[in-house]
This record gives C-alpha cells, structure tokens and sequence, in this order.
C-alpha cells in the first residue's frame, strides 16, 4: 500500500513516541501506563522478545488515544494518536520496519525527549489546555501540522496542563 500524499509515516512515529512516553505515568501522568520506560519494556521482552518495544509503543499509543479520544470525541476528528485508516496502515507497516534503536534514544530521559520535542516544534505558538482544533484532515500529515501539534503538546508539559490537538474530517472541518 502505498503511503498518502504528504505524509512521512516515521515523522508522526517519531512524534507519537516523544508524546507518548512523556504522557505516560513515571512523567506527566495523562495516561496510566509505563510501558515506554525500562522496566516497561523489561516486562514485554518475556511475551515479545523480538519485538518489546514496538509491542511498548503500541500498548502506550493505545493508552494515549483512549485519553485523547474520551476528551475530544471519536466523530469526525483526528488526532496524533488515531489517525483516517489509510495512514495507520502506513503508520502500521513502517514501524514493522524501523529497528527498536533507531526510537530508543527518544525515551531515554524526560529531559531528552522535551529536547527532542523541542526540535520538532513550530516556534511562536500560544497553546491553551483540553482539545484544541488545529486543522482539518487534510492537512494532517504537512510538516508544519506535525510541528504545530508537537508545539501544543510542548506547551502542555511545560505548563502542566493537558491539551489535545485535533484534526476535523472535511465534513466537520
């Protein structure tokens, strides 16, 4: 299958790995999970030996669209962590293909991943908490939706609130 126009599958990967392990329990606490830390993954390597931390980054993607779904909505919008089918599917089938190492130094500390996230933010933006429109479907997998998004989530931990970027669909765009 080939990939959407203007989406880069191992971009919103890199993004939902930063966002997801910051959110979860040992960091900022959006969602009740730990499975992106050490021993996290530590506790997958017995059930999924070969394919621990891409089994750690699934269960917290789950984890944060849970969250991310129960403050937005499930109707006609979009978000880092459930994305229109098509680009799951690539999503899906890149990270099958990306080795563990080259995502592991993004959840080394809470400190490098901030870092990290920092980099990938659009600079100058003002963010408030809860769900917050961002765009359209379309716009989606553009780089400047991507540094738009991970500039809310920056905001976010910095400030200690909760915010939830959202794509609309056309229909409710």
């Amino acid at each position: 299958m080939p990939k959407p126009p203007g989406n880069d599958p191992l971009s919103v990967i890199r993004l939902r790995t930063l966002v997801a392990f910051l959110g979860e329990r040992g960091r900022h606490g959006w969602w009740d999970c730990s499975f992106l830390d050490n021993n996290g993954r530590r506790f997958l390597e017995r059930p999924f030996p070969r394919t621990a931390f891409h089994a750690a980054l699934r269960s917290a993607c789950a984890a944060a669209s849970a969250v991310h779904d129960a403050a937005i909505g499930r109707r006609g919008v979009f978000h880092l962590f459930r994305l229109p089918p098509e680009r799951e599917a690539a999503m899906d089938l890149k990270l099958s293909q990306v080795p563990a190492e080259a995502l592991l130094h993004l959840v080394g500390s809470a400190d490098v991943s901030i870092a990290e996230l920092r980099k990938l933010a659009a600079p100058d933006l003002s963010g408030s908490p809860g769900p917050i429109h961002i765009g359209t479907e379309s716009q989606i997998g553009a780089p400047k939706s991507q540094a738009v998004l991970a500039a809310h989530y920056l905001l976010a931990f910095a400030s200690g609130v909760r915010a939830y970027p959202y794509f609309a669909s056309a229909a409710h765009g």
